[in-house]
């Protein structure tokens, strides 16, 4: 096309051309910038999926424990005892004796023509009669069986008038003195063996009765057979990290003490019954939060030996603290650290591991009611 003039100007489709074009790059750049824009931009993340910043301290808690441990406790029994006659005999009149019936030092279980035997424990038998001076060791055993029955005596290995005083009181308690006697007779008492059942612990189990109400009995006749007493026990393996403290086992829901070495301090506590792959019992009292209250015997080793399942554990409460793992810091002896509680840095001792937690007890003092995360705290402990 050309104007007057004659110069050809360009056609209106081609201008169009031009003019969409350049709104085609426009655009096209546009949405090339916003794409790198939003690229660029960080994208906005709700509070609630926000990770938590970490925590500087954290709440401590404590609790009352009895470091229970399961262990195995070897028992070691004696020989069966007879109770024997030591009088000249007679008739039995009567007797509380019956095969799994208590024999108890210090009780009666037989009469004999109306008269009173007094079971009595000691570690040396009763062989000889005792009065003012008489020295020995039977006279010891037979002062510290008293002493532990309560009486007033010194065990010196001498028969004085504090022992005859304390036999007196003896007898009297059992009605087997005379009324009204005088404190300077009481003094010179004897002690006879024939008013005397010896057993050979101060608590002991009947197996068998032989000496029935009625019955004639000969000087040094059998009445009774005792089942075998527990002449030892101990644990089998010691737990080496324990909490320290006086610690009993628990068996057959009743606790027995034990030394350092877990070794049972009073074996006449433990009554084993021959036919024994069942449990033991025992005499002393306490039972404590569900501690195996029905404790078993193995197949015994020998016939004198057992083996049972038991509980160890303090035999008072000790109270721990329980805090985060990662609040622990300057570790010494695998069992020793620090925490830093309400600002202050605490040594402590770890006695146990949870998930998550230790627990521990300050070695001095106590804890706050907040522990720093070792990652504020200073990492010397010391």
């Amino acid at each position: 096309m050309k104007n007057k003039r004659g110069k050809v100007l360009p056609s209106r489709s081609a201008a169009s051309v031009a003019v969409t074009g350049s709104v085609i790059i426009a655009i096209v750049a546009a949405g090339v910038g916003a794409t790198i824009a939003l690229a660029v931009a960080p994208e906005s993340v709700p509070s609630s999926l926000a990770h938590p910043s970490a925590a500087s301290s954290y709440p401590v808690t404590s609790e009352d424990t009895k470091d229970r441990r399961s262990v195995q406790l070897l028992v070691h029994r004696g020989d069966a005892a007879e109770l024997r006659v030591a009088s000249e005999g007679g008739i039995v009149t009567a007797t509380t004796c019956s095969p799994g019936g208590a024999a108890a030092s210090g009780t009666s279980s037989f009469e004999i023509d109306g008269s009173p035997l007094l079971s009595l424990s000691s570690t040396v038998p009763f062989w000889r009669d005792m009065s003012l001076k008489t020295k020995g060791p039977d006279v010891k055993a037979l002062q510290a069986e008293l002493q532990r029955l309560g009486y007033a005596v010194r065990p010196d290995g001498i028969y004085g008038a504090d022992t005859a005083r304390a036999v007196f009181e003896l007898l009297a308690d059992n009605r087997m003195t005379a009324q009204g006697l005088s404190v300077a007779k009481a003094a010179k008492t004897e002690f006879e063996k024939s008013r005397f059942i010896w057993i050979p612990a101060p608590t002991a189990t009947f197996a068998t009765c032989s000496g029935t109400v009625g019955s004639q009995v000969s000087s040094g006749a059998a009445l009774a057979t005792l089942e075998s007493g527990t002449v030892s026990a101990k644990v089998a393996s010691m737990p080496t990290d324990l909490l320290s403290g006086r610690r009993i086992v628990m068996v057959d829901g009743k606790s027995v003490p034990v030394d350092d070495q877990g070794t049972v301090t009073d074996p006449s506590q433990l009554a084993v019954r021959p036919a024994a792959k069942g449990p033991l019992s025992s005499d002393a009292g306490d039972s404590s939060d569900g501690a195996d209250a029905n404790a078993s015997a193995s197949q015994p080793a020998s016939a004198s030996d057992v083996t049972v399942e038991a509980s160890l554990e303090l035999s008072s409460a000790q109270k721990v603290w329980s805090v985060p793992a990662s609040s622990l810091y300057g570790f010494e002896d695998d069992d020793k650290a620090c925490v830093t509680s309400s600002g202050k840095r605490t040594a402590v001792r770890v006695v146990a591991s949870r998930l998550g937690s230790s627990l521990v007890i300050p070695i001095r003092g106590s804890l706050g009611r907040t522990v720093a995360s070792a990652s504020q705290s200073v990492q010397r402990c010391g």
